[in-house]
């Protein structure tokens, strides 16, 4: 009995432990923003040597972050594109450019998930969804702690609605919250 009730106390004091080491994992790298343009060329970018000022805010960004110059999409069109881009395959293990994000694939979201980060993915586009819609089988969410697609709907699906601040404004919200 006395060692049955020693290997039960070992058993719990080793449950609480693991608990408590889950809730106070802190990445111990850098914080991370990654932002996904879609269709967005570089050669018209400051950052990337354009003479004319049409991209302030990024080119800031820039200067502050990691700027990658020799980026090639994957693809031409936006599912195996950013299929590619959140799993770091070729954009030919989805060949199907309509069909959602096989859930076989690992992905950065649950790379960094794995490593302590907390991840938020914020959608503007009708297209990068978490829900089946008329332009998307959904699937984008995989691996995100919180998948925000609010600001890609509106009263109508008019593409000049989206702004950049919509997504910035939600984004901001969530980093003050956590």
């Amino acid at each position: 009995r006395a060692v049955a009730a020693g290997l039960l106390v070992a058993l719990a004091c080793l449950n609480v432990s693991v608990f408590f080491h889950q809730k106070t994992v802190r990445p111990t790298g850098p914080d991370i923003i990654l932002i996904y343009l879609d269709a967005l060329r570089a050669d018209h970018l400051g950052c990337y040597g354009y003479h004319r000022d049409t991209s302030p805010s990024i080119d800031r960004l820039a200067k502050a972050g990691a700027l990658f110059r020799n980026v090639v999409s994957q693809a031409s069109s936006t599912f195996p594109s950013v299929h590619s881009g959140l799993t770091s395959k070729y954009a030919s293990s989805f060949l199907d450019a309509h069909a959602c994000l096989p859930a076989k694939h690992l992905t950065l979201a649950e790379c960094l998930k794995n490593h302590g980060y907390r991840t938020l993915a914020i959608s503007s586009s009708p297209v990068v969804t978490k829900s089946n819609t008329t332009r998307s089988l959904g699937g984008f969410e995989q691996g995100f702690d919180l998948f925000d697609e609010s600001v890609a709907y509106g009263v109508d699906w008019n593409w000049q609605w989206r702004s950049p601040e919509g997504v910035v404004e939600k984004a901001l919200g969530w980093i003050e919250k956590s």
